[in-house]
């Protein structure tokens, strides 16, 4: 597994999580809104992962859409800065 990006995908990950209930809150016309501007992914998780997921995520008192979302950004943005051509 390459991990040259992964310094970088945990610094734009702790920034990304300093994001208050007010910046996530949801407002008026919200759901119209995300079904023109937003696309959900998704994946399957083996039970025993999912598990240790969902404990780590309560302990860090983080949903897992929020950490999923997180690390896709990261990764995105590590993949821009190194691995894409």
């Amino acid at each position: 597994m390459d991990l040259r990006w992964s310094d970088l995908a945990y610094q734009v990950a702790v920034e990304a999580g300093k994001a208050g209930p007010k910046e996530r809150r949801r407002w008026y016309a919200q759901n119209e809104w995300d079904a023109e501007h937003m696309r959900t992914e998704s994946t399957r998780f083996p039970l025993d992962l999912d598990t240790q997921l969902r404990q780590c995520c309560r302990e860090a008192h983080v949903t897992r859409y929020t950490l999923i979302n997180y690390l896709l950004r990261a990764w995105m943005a590590a993949w821009r800065t190194y691995g894409g051509k």
